[in-house]
């Protein structure tokens, strides 16, 4: 009898090859590379730049607007900051407009970024005609203005945070200065009224009235917004522009000081916001990640979030004032096992209310998308609350900017779309390869003005991250040579193995686990794989229910002589000995790790997976419908998480004792992964396994529920809820650190397994399909990254 069963292995996509998945002479090439110790000494150096004194780029517009704040001198004739007014005497561009941005050298000017230069310019004119200097450099600058004035209008420039509200309120200002825009008449009094309607909007939020305080001028009580909006010992906001815009109207000696002790600080000019010591080492951790270069730069991690956990705990102004820091920060430290609570994120639960009160430099895409990446980490039922409802209005958000095409930079464009795409099943080399090509080390922020940061957009970085890449690469190629030896030597190519299984496989753990440290890992869960994808294969539909018994008859006698002698089909006899001499070979690898024997450990997982494929065969014959628990009980370890896991756990470093790996933590994590690969893959299979009846959890829950006529949507609505908890659980026992007994290298583990699950089962849209996973195959092992060059925004 020819058993049907038709159980998609979770680690193997059944999808036809469309590309060639192997090197060619057009795809390969050789690649220099660099030796450990040169690669150590190249982290070593750039460590040492990038992990240090926080640099930015001058900013013409708030340069300009220190350089107008007078001399507390009487009387106030002269600027307090005669090097600002230098600054912005000495630093014009030859086109007639300022911007801190097109000073560098062979900077050419961006075309989205008009909005931002009619800002800079603007307020760099408006600082030479308050203090009646630099004529010819004014009329040049108004030149400038009448040219590219459209821009102020254009949507598909960059519009920098606040434009509706800065440029009319400066224009109004020159006016006050007998400066005169050279606007069209009619064109200036439909900016001026519509000025009117923005301020408007924005009484009564102190937060905005101070962050736009250069376009606000005297439409509020300054005294009474600088009374909600001052830190004792910061800027307005971290803004240097709306800082010396308030102390224009309304003077404060601590915000007086504050901005003293800043611009001496500054060399030349001032950056458009307050180094703040918390973002920015934070962001650094996040790029060198993305990057897929954390492993190099642990100390500095590790330094960085001590401090910024510290910090949490204290609930320091730089982290609990600025809503991107506080997403990165909690979602940093919470993978890493700190205990931080979701509750400093509760007021970003409610759309309405965080658009309404949040200050508007962090109302952007950036602070949204990192509000979403955090909120995939909940771990508590209060988590659940806060996170799931950050989680639902944020994801709504960036999908429908997307709809809407509002996302003007390509870059973010494309960021927004790769994150809410499989969040859950980014696998991190896959990460890497696209952050890597999307770097742009001229890449500007947007606030009021354009601006970088030099330790982030750094291009030591990123020709470090492209060398490394393309050194792991190679080892990879190696490795997979090594694999396709044991996959020919073992007889496998005769037992008709699935399409591209080997490869797959591969890809699978290497795209998680890459560094070179992990070679054992690879190879043993490469193996396990593809020796699971084939015996399901034949408890699916390949072989007869004899054989399948004989199959589990010689896993319990483990007797090598036995397969070669009795008298068993070719397919049995070929499974079994592949899959002796892989446990063996595997065994003896191991003990180099271990120093221990764990054979029969490796054998009693082989026996229970087939015994529990044999359970569900058992099922399908006798047309029995198990309980949920039941189906559960043996589904999840069925589908082959533990098997891949347990196997290669061995290889990660830690020595484990038989203590450690029977322990209730370890069946724990076993069984969270377990289910939640099981529920992925029922998900995607659920139709066709009604039609020949084979148990699954859609179907299971949709006869249990037949007198509440649920829907299918309902049901599968909780399958995915069941997903969900199980998934928070995994989390759960992976940071855990109080009374752990299991390293936290090997429950990463696990965390990756269930990763490599929603990476083949989220086949929900168009952004995720085999036809996708192949080409991840060939960028992440095939296709090393061979330059650098930027790609222009679009």
């Amino acid at each position: 009898m020819v058993v049907h069963l038709h159980r998609n292995f979770i680690l193997i996509p059944k999808f036809q090859s469309v590309v060639n998945l192997s090197t060619s002479s057009s795809s390969r090439i050789t690649c220099s590379l660099m030796s450990s110790s040169d690669h150590e000494e190249s982290a070593r150096r750039i460590g040492e730049v990038v992990f240090n004194e926080v640099k930015f780029s001058t900013s013409a517009y708030d340069t300009a607007w220190v350089a107008m704040v007078p001399s507390r001198e009487f009387p106030a004739e002269k600027p307090c900051f005669p090097g600002c007014l230098d600054w912005v005497l000495e630093n014009q561009q030859k086109d007639g407009s300022w911007s801190g941005l097109q000073s560098a050298p062979g900077q050419h000017k961006q075309q989205l970024l008009l909005k931002d230069s009619l800002l800079s310019t603007l307020a760099c004119l408006l600082v030479l005609r308050k203090w009646r200097v630099g004529e010819q450099l004014l009329l040049q600058g108004l030149e400038y203005i009448k040219s590219n004035a459209f821009a102020a209008f254009d949507p598909h420039q960059v519009s920098p945070v606040g434009f509706d509200v800065l440029f009319p309120g400066i224009i109004k200002q020159a006016k006050l200065l007998d400066l005169n825009m050279p606007l069209d008449a009619t064109l200036l009094d439909l900016i001026l009224k519509n000025h009117e309607l923005k301020i408007a909007r924005i009484q009564g939020n102190e937060t905005a009235l101070a962050y736009f305080a250069e376009g606000v001028g005297t439409s509020c009580s300054w005294k009474e917004v600088l009374k909600v909006v001052q830190r004792p010992n910061g800027l307005i906001l971290g803004s240097p522009a709306a800082t010396a815009a308030a102390l224009n109207q309304h003077f404060d000696y601590k915000l007086f000081a504050n901005l003293c002790k800043f611009v001496n600080q500054s060399v030349q000019g001032v950056p458009t916001i307050h180094p703040q010591s918390m973002y920015i080492p934070l962001k650094l951790v996040d790029v060198v990640e993305r990057l897929g270069l954390k492993r190099y730069f642990t100390l500095e991690t590790e330094r960085i979030l001590n401090e910024t956990y510290r910090s949490w705990k204290r609930r320091d102004e730089d982290i609990v004032s600025d809503v991107t820091c506080v997403a990165l920060a909690f979602r940093h430290l919470r993978l890493r096992g700190y205990e931080v609570s979701s509750e400093e994120l509760v007021g970003f639960a409610d759309e309405e209310s965080f658009f309404r009160t949040i200050s508007p430099q962090f109302t952007g895409m950036t602070t949204i998308l990192e509000l979403y990446r955090a909120s995939q980490y909940s771990l508590t039922l209060g988590d659940e609350v806060i996170l799931g409802k950050i989680n639902a209005w944020t994801g709504a958000y960036l999908k429908q900017q997307l709809l809407n095409q509002s996302i003007i930079d390509r870059r973010l464009r494309m960021e927004v779309q790769s994150t809410l795409k499989n969040y859950h099943g980014a696998l991190e080399r896959v990460v890497n390869r696209q952050f890597i090509e999307q770097y742009n080390v001229d890449e500007v922020q947007m606030l009021k003005t354009a601006y970088r940061c030099f330790n982030i957009s750094n291009t030591d970085l990123l020709n470090f991250s492209i060398s490394d890449f393309n050194a792991c690469q190679s080892l990879h190629q190696d490795e997979l040579k090594q694999l396709e030896r044991w996959f020919g030597m073992n007889g496998l190519r005769d037992v008709n193995a699935p399409k591209n299984v080997l490869h797959s496989a591969y890809y699978l753990i290497a795209a998680d686990m890459f560094e070179p440290q992990l070679s054992g890992v690879r190879i043993s869960y490469s193996q396990t794989v593809i020796l699971l994808a084939i015996v399901d294969d034949m408890f699916d539909k390949a072989a007869s229910r004899e054989e399948l018994i004989n199959i589990i008859d010689l896993v319990k006698i483990w007797d090598k002589h036995s397969a070669t002698t009795g008298n068993w089909s070719k397919k049995v006899e070929v499974f079994f000995l592949a899959l002796y001499n892989t446990v063996e070979e595997m065994s003896e690898k191991a003990f180099a790790y271990q120093g221990r024997c764990i054979k029969q450990h490796l054998i009693t997982l082989w026996q229970e997976l087939l015994e529990g494929m044999m359970t569900e065969v058992d099922w399908w014959c006798e047309n029995r419908a198990p309980n949920m628990d039941e189906y559960l009980s043996v589904g999840a370890r069925t589908i082959g998480c533990d098997v891949c896991i347990l196997t290669s756990i061995y290889f990660i470093g830690p020595i484990l004792s038989q203590d450690v790996i029977t322990s209730e933590e370890i069946r724990s994590l076993c069984k969270h992964v377990g289910i939640v690969s099981r529920l992925l893959n029922d998900l995607q299979t659920w139709e066709k396994e009604v039609g020949e009846r084979t148990p699954n959890s859609v179907s299971l829950l949709m006869h249990e529920s037949c007198g509440a006529n649920k829907s299918i949507l309902e049901v599968t609505t909780s399958v995915q809820r069941m997903i969900g908890s199980s998934r928070q659980e995994l989390l759960n026992l992976v940071l855990q650190t109080k009374g752990s007994i299991v390293p936290r290298e090997c429950k990463n583990l696990f965390w990756t397994t269930s990763k490599i699950s929603f990476h083949l089962y989220n086949f929900a849209d168009e952004f995720n399909s085999p036809k996708e996973i192949i080409n991840n195959i060939q960028s992440v092992i095939f296709e090393p990254i061979i330059h650098m060059s930027q790609v222009p925004d679009q």
